[in-house]
């Protein structure tokens, strides 16, 4: 399996959050420990090792993960949705117009196709704009189940600042099941009522000289694309005589039969059918399959604090015959790093500084004269292939316009690690740059702990 489940990445982050108070030495010795115990396989690849840390870790933590406890909510609060959309909404919506005809009246085909065709993409179209406020109040109600009655919390907050993208799918799911629950019970309703039932389908007009037979005929048509190659004109959508014998006229009611009666309920079951369940269905099978792959192995190559994690294990095994894929091999250079062009010159001395920083083996420098030029469509090009990204700057050009390049950087490519590398005054007789000044420091941790963005790290 080459991508995390939701269980993983919920707990992977909780662990994560925990480690922030932990000093670098015992974290070093217990991935160590932890490292000693994987077998061959789970060393051969990053996601597989991951996954063993992930197990040493809740093993260590003596009670039963929260991310174990979180899907399991998850999956409860999906199915109160569920069941919510289909006997508080679809089932009353759908069967409030059939109501008139248990008493002897004619159904207005009219109204139907608000409720089997309007109402279903009103709300397929709606969830994914409401999705990601959704996903934010399950999200903190999971939240608040897990620390108040599994006395464990949850830490599902800092899923937040490093996956968006998972909580946006996260809060999609959530929402396509009450929507699902809706288009159950309105094509439940349309399927068992005329089953057992007989009712009659009928329309009218007050404008006979616009909506005239042959356009309704046309309109239920198109709205019978998907479905008319197996069932079509006449079975699975009413004919254009079929729609013409159901017209009521003024004074002389329609000429209504069982042929035309039985075509319109099909239509309707139909369209309940694909506009409702089989879009949503569909929709939520795309959503679980993108959050099926939204936390695979590129995301955590360009993790900078699951990269950490992996890195701890590789380098305190003393096992140096290990490669990772996820780090640089020899000839294929990780790194660029963004140099300017008055500071080429020490080019060499700099290149050796980011890659010992980075523990990197491989790097490349691209020159820039001003900063709008590393947004430029030729540096993208020589980013896109890159890990890392490494921006080397005067410890004293702090200002407000090279932050906000780092900024643009960091969120023009959300899936590489950004690196910056402080100089200090350059050293004339020994040809080498000092460190940063305490002052220049301070000012430069605060702007870079600003972002929003774990990937991001101040040398």
């Amino acid at each position: 399996m080459k991508h995390l489940s939701s269980e993983d990445i919920i707990d992977l982050e909780i662990f994560i959050s925990r480690d922030e108070n932990l000093s670098d030495e015992f974290k070093s010795a217990r991935d160590f420990k932890i490292y000693s115990t994987a077998s061959d396989l789970e060393k051969k690849d990053e996601m597989s090792l991951l996954r063993h840390w992930l197990s040493a870790m809740r093993e260590a933590s003596l009670h039963r993960s929260a991310g174990a406890n979180a899907v399991w909510l998850f999956r409860i609060v999906s199915a109160i949705l569920f069941f919510a959309g289909l006997f508080a909404v679809g089932m009353p919506l759908a069967g409030a117009f059939f109501n008139g005809a248990d008493f002897g009246g004619v159904i207005n085909v009219s109204f139907f196709f608000i409720t089997c065709v309007l109402v279903p993409l009103l709300l397929l179209f709606s969830a994914f704009f409401f999705a990601p406020t959704f996903g934010r109040v399950v999200d903190f109600f999971v939240s608040f189940i897990l620390s108040r009655f599994f006395k464990d919390k949850g830490g599902l907050g800092a899923l937040y600042g490093a996956n968006k993208k998972w909580i946006f799918l996260k809060g999609a799911i959530a929402a396509q099941f009450l929507g699902l629950g809706v288009a159950c019970g309105i094509f439940l309703i349309q399927l068992f009522k005329p089953m057992f039932n007989e009712y009659e389908y009928g329309w009218r007009t007050t404008m006979p000289r616009i909506v005239t037979s042959e356009r309704m005929g046309k309109f239920v048509g198109v709205v019978s694309l998907p479905w008319s190659v197996f069932a079509g004109e006449g079975t699975g959508y009413p004919s254009l005589e079929q729609i013409e014998k159901s017209k009521f006229l003024a004074g002389e009611g329609a000429k209504l039969t069982s042929e035309s009666c039985e075509a319109w309920a099909i239509f309707f079951i139909m369209a309940s059918f694909f506009y409702g369940v089989f879009l949503r269905g569909a929709i939520l099978a795309f959503f679980y399959f993108k959050i099926s792959r939204t936390f695979g192995v590129n995301r955590i190559r360009n993790d900078r604090k699951i990269s950490d994690i992996i890195r701890r294990m590789e380098f305190a095994s003393c096992d140096n015959s290990l490669k990772l894929s996820g780090l640089p091999s020899e000839g294929k250079p990780s790194v660029l790093v963004l140099l300017r062009s008055d500071l080429s010159a020490f080019s060499d001395v700099i290149l050796n500084s980011v890659k010992a920083s980075l523990n990197e083996q491989g790097a490349e420098i691209a020159s820039y004269s001003f900063g709008r030029e590393i947004f430029s469509e030729d540096f993208e090009k020589a980013i896109a292939p890159k890990k890392n990204i490494a921006l080397v700057l005067l410890s004293d050009d702090y200002n407000e316009e090279v932050f906000e390049n780092i900024e643009n950087l960091v969120n023009k490519f959300p899936d590489k690690f950004v690196s910056v590398h402080l100089l200090g005054r350059l050293s004339k007789a020994q040809g080498v740059f000092r460190a940063p000044g305490a002052v220049e420091k301070s000012w430069w941790s605060r702007k870079i702990n600003s972002i929003s963005s774990r990937n991001i790290k101040l040398f």
